[in-house]
């Protein structure tokens, strides 16, 4: 406890005992008893206020954007927002991806562009990797559990090559989340709803997909 929340304290608790000591002295227990009825009110109305707000505030709806950055944002709107990337991977003429990192080095978001129509590379899927990003409550190290158990079965899911991860894609929202030992591992937001690896292994045929 600091100082000034030491300070604040013992006056708290000096103001409670002189007035428990007024009000014993002139024996007026009904005004005590209003006031507490009262405050028990007030205290159960701005309860309910505040859970109603979280709840509205998680509500399932699709998301289109991470970090002021939104889907569909060119790559010359992304550099002045972000900066210049730490790394860039160009798998293809039409895909790049831009990783972020964070003051330890390591990495903390990064970006899929996707050359559209008129070969303007644009934003296609946003991933958080390192943060405190959360999509309806749902952050880093969620059980899968609780992802199914407030999103439902998801639209498709995708192994890693590996098989260690899975990521799960939930269309109607436009997210999906990589899963490594049950928790989340990444958040993702994407234009087209869903998310996979790249060679990802067939879940019905133990084989990597084409």
């Amino acid at each position: 406890m600091s100082i000034g929340e030491g300070i604040v304290t013992a006056t708290i608790i000096t103001l409670l005992a002189t007035g428990v000591f007024l009000i014993s002295k002139n024996r007026k227990w009904g005004i005590v008893g209003k006031i507490a009825g009262g405050l028990f009110v007030l205290i159960l109305a701005v309860g309910i206020g505040i859970w109603g707000f979280q709840s509205w505030k998680n509500r399932p709806q699709q998301i289109t954007e991470l970090w002021n950055i939104s889907l569909g944002m060119t790559s010359g709107d992304v550099k002045i927002q972000l900066g210049e990337a730490d790394r860039i991977i160009d798998h293809h003429k039409d895909k790049t991806l831009w990783f972020y990192q964070n003051y330890s080095g390591e990495v903390q978001k990064f970006i899929r562009f996707e050359a559209d129509n008129d070969r303007v590379m644009r934003v296609s899927i946003l991933c958080e990797v390192n943060g405190y990003t959360n999509f309806f409550g749902i952050r880093r190290y969620t059980s899968l559990q609780t992802i199914i158990k407030k999103l439902g079965e998801p639209s498709s899911e995708s192994t890693s090559p590996d098989g260690l991860k899975r990521v799960i894609s939930y269309k109607r929202y436009g997210v999906g989340f990589v899963i490594q030992k049950g928790i989340v591992e990444q958040l993702c937001a994407s234009s087209s709803g869903e998310i996979s690896f790249t060679n990802p292994i067939n879940e019905n045929t133990g084989n990597k997909a084409e």
